[in-house]
């Protein structure tokens, strides 16, 4: 089967269907005239007319409720659009006071990684500071450690002059004595040297 065959057949049941209405549209005793373009007349039966005018104030009656109720829908529409453009703008006014106060807060933050900067200078400035009072310290210990041996050498020195002194005076006590004893006295003085 070709698509010749095919339309061919199609135009035959579509010609079928439409010669089955005229046939049925006749039985119901309304005449069509087949292939004139001139005016066409249907009779119509009183009943139908106040049929036709029933459903045509039916359906104004429709048609104007509809309007007023698509009037209501819009204007409902209107009024949530409207609450939505306030709750949008309410928002967006929000989220401007959001990014000020981030910006308040992005500044406040660096205020504070400033002054943190500053403290670890100086804090790190204070480390240099008693890194140098501990050699400083140091220093001075060692100082104070030699002046202390100092200090002992002359106690030592001192020590040794007083026992020196002592045996001086020791000596110069005896030599007076052996001066003036009797067996140094108008006698050699050469008694006595082993004092000297």
């Amino acid at each position: 089967m070709n698509i010749d065959e095919w339309k061919e057949r199609r135009r035959e049941k579509s010609l079928d269907k439409v010669n089955k209405e005229l046939k049925e549209l006749k039985k119901k005793g309304l005449e069509f005239e087949k292939g004139s373009k001139q005016k066409k007349e249907v009779e119509v039966v009183r009943n139908t007319c106040s049929t036709l005018k029933i459903i045509s104030i039916v359906l104004a009656i429709c048609l104007i409720f509809t309007i007023f109720l698509y009037v209501g829908r819009v204007s409902n529409l209107k009024s949530d659009v409207e609450s939505a453009e306030l709750s949008l703008e309410i928002k967006m006014l929000e989220a401007a006071n959001l990014s000020s106060s981030l910006s308040n807060v992005s500044v406040e933050l660096e205020n504070i990684k400033k002054g943190e900067d500053e403290l670890n200078d100086e804090v790190l400035d204070l480390i240099d500071l008693r890194k140098s009072l501990d050699e400083e310290v140091l220093d001075l210990t060692k100082e104070v450690d030699g002046l202390k041996e100092d200090v002992s050498d002359l106690k030592e020195t001192i020590d040794d002059l007083e026992v020196n002194l002592t045996r001086q005076e020791n000596l110069v006590d005896d030599y007076e004595d052996c001066i003036t004893s009797p067996s140094g006295w108008n006698q050699n003085l050469d008694v006595c040297d082993p004092f000297l």
